[in-house]
């Protein structure tokens, strides 16, 4: 009996010294975790410390990175397509990298070759001339020769082209597929309905928004049409689904944002339409100062706008439907303009001014090379700065 219990008592021993065993391991596992938790919350803190020190760091100088030079002429026109870069003139068109690389070319015979695009393709056409052609990321999808002399034109994701072609007082509205095929023909009466001076096309294709601007009996007015060339627009007549006329207004741009947003801009007024099969007036925004230049991505609608003082301008920029994200002003004058994700490029010559979406100015100064073209890369404050002789990468330096 007395046996019995001294193995009672051992059995009870062992699991006293098991449970404190278990109770050491248990702390001993808490504090490597919060070892391991602190020393990871200081690197996110360092991480976000820095990224936040970047994103508003203001930069007047560019260090050049690398240069890449090629021989070609100064006819050459280069233009950010996805992320590559367009290099065409009146012999031919070929796709670069980033890094100059040519990944594609295309030989072509034009007199005066223009470059449009939407997000997944683009067209070199021959105006004054009778040549398209259209392209894609991977090379040449389709070319199509027209009967009339091409005045302007547009594309879909699709590779579908619209195209305005000449014939005095009537000119005439053509629609291709990728292959050639005409889908539509439309003539104009210029005189009655007034004469197209811009066009775009929706990304699917099936929507194409006209500005015609007329000056009968002396008065001044822009048109706007939306033609459906879809099921919704077939028993409309011409296929027109909306209209719209704006007196005493001049209407030079128009644009398709994403599948359902579009937009027209006046002098001093933009409007959103919202709408996939007849599209309606969403919004109407009075800038309340003179447009000197338009630019937009999908999601946003971006202006260079007058100021009252000459050495002044505001950049204001605008969500689809017609909320104010940024007014900022800025000093200096710039021919161009244009936002790539959430940094919006304004630039002429050398100059170069780089500002974000949240109002920072990120740069402003002198590249050292005449820009066609400006691209974000790969890299942190690294950005492409494209001329007709050459491309560089450069780094923002203070």
């Amino acid at each position: 009996m007395a046996q019995k219990g001294k193995k009672g008592n051992s059995n009870l021993h062992i699991t006293e010294s098991g449970k404190g065993t278990r109770r050491k391991a248990k702390n001993w596992y808490k504090r490597k975790y919060l070892k391991h938790a602190l020393t990871l919350g200081m690197v996110i803190l360092a991480v976000s410390g820095t990224f936040l020190l970047l994103a508003f760091q203001e930069y007047s100088r560019a260090r050049d990175v690398k240069t890449y030079e090629y021989n070609t002429s100064d006819s050459n026109e280069l233009v950010q397509f996805g992320d590559g870069i367009v290099r065409y003139n009146g012999d031919g068109v070929v796709y670069l990298d980033s890094k100059g690389r040519q990944l594609w070319n295309q030989a072509c015979q034009m007199r005066n070759p223009v470059m449009v695009q939407n997000d997944d393709a683009f067209v070199i056409a021959d105006r004054g001339g009778s040549s398209i052609q259209v392209f894609t990321k991977v090379g040449l999808k389709g070319e199509m020769e027209t009967t009339m002399p091409i005045e302007m034109v547009t594309v879909s994701n699709q590779g579908i082209v619209a195209a305005l072609l000449q014939n005095e007082n009537t000119p005439k509205i053509m629609c291709y597929d990728a292959a050639g095929n005409v889908l539509v023909e439309h003539s104009v009466t210029a005189n009655s309905s007034g004469y197209p001076i811009n066009m775009s096309i929706a990304k699917d294709g099936k929507l194409l928004l006209v500005s015609y601007l007329s000056t009968k009996d002396g008065n001044l007015s822009s048109r706007i049409v939306y033609y459906n060339f879809d099921a919704v627009g077939q028993d409309e007549t011409d296929n027109a689904v909306t209209e719209e006329n704006y007196a005493d207004e001049i209407v030079p741009t128009t644009f398709f944002m994403d599948e359902e947003t579009s937009a027209i801009v006046g002098d001093s007024t933009f409007r959103i339409y919202k709408g996939t099969q007849i599209p309606e007036l969403s919004k109407e925004v009075n800038l309340g100062a003179t447009i000197k230049s338009t630019f937009h991505t999908n999601k946003y609608i971006g202006f260079v706008l007058n100021k009252s003082n000459a050495s002044e301008n505001e950049l204001r920029i605008y969500r689809t439907n017609g909320s104010i994200v940024l007014s900022k002003t800025f000093t200096g004058s710039y021919a161009h303009a244009k936002m790539v994700n959430n940094e919006v490029f304004l630039y002429d010559g050398t100059k170069c001014c780089i500002i974000t979406l949240s109002g920072i100015q990120r740069f402003k100064g002198d590249v050292s090379l005449d820009i066609t073209d400006i691209m974000p890369i790969t890299g942190i404050n690294k950005y492409l700065v494209i001329s007709t002789r050459e491309m560089k990468s450069i780094h923002l330096a203070k």
